[in-house]
């Protein structure tokens, strides 16, 4: 027998296994400010599907080669990118958090 789950973001019906599933702490919630602390509640479980998970947990953050230096918005890399466009390197990105004193 499959698993499977209603997304807790977009409440689309999945037949898999969720990218994320697990509940908030009160700590976490309070002390992260992000689209998460605005969905969940401490002590709800979340059920999260791939794509929704990626747009949350990507978003803020910049992806940088750490051989050339190029950058972009994580949220704006293409699915599955492993070589950095620039240098052509592989598994070179590093996820900073966007500084927003731009």
């Amino acid at each position: 027998m499959g698993y499977t789950f209603n997304c807790d973001v977009c409440e689309d019906r999945y037949d898999h296994a969720p990218a994320f599933m697990g509940e908030f702490r009160e700590q976490f919630l309070k002390t992260s400010p992000s689209t998460l602390t605005q969905l969940f509640q401490p002590g709800e479980t979340a059920t999260i599907c791939q794509e929704c998970a990626e747009a949350l947990f990507l978003s803020g953050k910049l992806a940088v080669c750490t051989r050339c230096g190029y950058a972009e918005h994580a949220t704006e890399l293409p699915a599955g990118l492993e070589t950095c466009p620039r240098c052509d390197e592989k598994d070179t990105f590093d996820f900073r958090g966007v500084d927003h004193d731009e």
